[in-house]
């Protein structure tokens, strides 16, 4: 059965087109080649996930998988960063703020000793141990070949692994054509693309919080404790690139104990474990949400109940995305609005599967949802839902746990299921069109 996903893909399709006609009629398409390129990327998107709905059962193989990711990236990658040198004069994908400065410690630090480096590190007040870990890894990249387009075809490596991950930990919990197609989203979404081309923090974060949770699943596969070492060591790595998210996957690692492992000495000393972890976390957060605030303070007084409303459904459903440069200022969002229009198109199949996994007790998923969920609490607390390099994280489980609802309709082969379904997508893609339609306008 892939009606649903068939169904899902044509939507996407068409609303895409929709709303790139409406836009393009408002603002004469400036720009013409940024958008022309974000247009393109939007068609491949939609043509390879439609071409792969219909792959026989036995092409779903991690083979087929990584090569579509790494070519295609290799690709996309090459595009976005040739017009960043059209219009700006360098590759780093209108980021050039952040990324520069990541480039010039990159480059100061490659050729210090660890201890050397670190010193130097700390040196900059306004960068913190939170920001460590980018320039430490893009310092041993560099010492490989001092490139910064090298550094990006790394990017394109680690995405294609992260990718095959995100395909094996769906492999525990769905069917292989649901956990391809899902890992593939992912994996060549407009936003993967940007963030291998720029020169960010996020392809290596997002390496180490899918490797996290994969550890997780395949300890469910095999039952060996070193899995879940080994997954909790990755997991704080991640406090040198965001701390915050360590806690979200400790928190994720609890639920699975609590819900999913069926060994009970080892539920026992995991929720002794859990418990800790839990109250560490508490008081992580409150501390983190209030320096964050006080950083913000006059910004939150500035924040209409509108406003923070708009936080709200942003953090439920979004980021939302920019889809054409219209302004006189070159920014990056549009390059991304894409994918982030194909997560939108989701997130009836995300919320209704969180509410049918506990009501049915299928908790094989729920350590997924779980993430997802607490990342968009934190995220809502200190008003910064609409940012997508914080959303990021949870991005490609988002996916990844709506597919799996998808799944669990589509196994019934349930007509009237599957009807109900997808009236209930269709209806929320007309929420989709609204909301994107109006948050364009607003924000050109």
């Amino acid at each position: 059965m892939r009606s649903l996903l068939l169904y899902i893909n044509k939507l996407y399709l068409l609303i895409g087109i929709v709303l790139f006609m409406i836009l393009m009629a408002i603002w004469h398409l400036p720009y013409v080649p940024y958008n022309l390129l974000v247009i393109f990327t939007f068609l491949a998107f939609s043509a390879v996930i439609f071409k792969s709905i219909y792959l026989k059962e036995h092409q779903f193989t991690n083979k087929r998988l990584a090569l579509t990711v790494f070519f295609y990236s290799l690709i996309f990658v090459v595009l976005y960063m040739a017009l960043s040198l059209f219009y700006t004069g360098n590759t780093f994908i209108f980021s050039e703020v952040d990324a520069r400065l990541y480039e010039e410690l990159s480059y100061s630090i490659k050729d210090l000793t660890h201890e050397e480096a670190l010193s130097h590190l700390s040196s900059y007040e306004e960068f913190g141990y939170d920001d460590w870990g980018a320039p430490l890894t893009m310092s041993l990249m560099l010492n490989i070949l001092p490139y910064k387009e090298f550094v990006n075809f790394l990017y394109i490596i680690l995405n294609t692994i992260s990718t095959c991950m995100l395909f094996a930990i769906g492999k525990n919990i769905m069917d292989n054509r649901h956990s391809y197609i899902g890992a593939l989203v992912y994996g060549i979404s407009s936003y993967t693309i940007f963030y291998m081309g720029s020169f960010l923090k996020e392809t290596m974060l997002m390496f180490l919080v899918i490797t996290s949770i994969y550890f997780l699943y395949k300890y469910r596969t095999n039952k060996k404790f070193r899995f879940i070492i080994l997954g909790l060591a990755v997991s704080l790595l991640i406090i040198f690139f965001r701390p915050v998210i360590t806690i979200t996957i400790w928190i994720s690692y609890f639920t699975y104990y609590l819900f999913v492992e069926k060994r009970k000495s080892v539920r026992l000393i995991m929720g002794v474990f859990g418990v800790i972890s839990f109250i560490i976390a508490l008081n992580w957060i409150n501390d983190s949400i209030l320096k964050y605030r006080i950083g913000r303070e006059n910004l939150y007084s500035d924040f209409s109940l509108f406003d923070k409303l708009v936080f709200v459904l942003g953090g439920l459903i979004g980021p939302f995305p920019r889809l054409i440069l219209a302004g006189s200022e070159l920014v990056d969002k549009p390059l991304y609005g894409s994918g982030l229009l194909f997560k939108m198109m989701l997130f009836f199949c995300f919320w209704k599967g969180f509410f049918y996994s506990i009501r049915k007790k299928i908790f094989d998923a729920l350590p997924i949802f779980i993430f997802v969920l607490v990342e968009c609490i934190e995220l809502i607390v200190i008003l910064d839902s609409l940012e997508l390099r914080k959303s990021l994280p949870h991005v490609p489980f988002f996916i990844l746990a709506s597919f799996w609802y998808i799944h669990q309709v589509e196994k019934k082969k349930d007509g009237k299921s599957i009807r109900r379904t997808k009236y209930w997508i269709g209806a929320s893609a007309v929420l989709v069109f609204i909301i994107v339609l109006g948050w364009n306008t607003l924000t050109r």
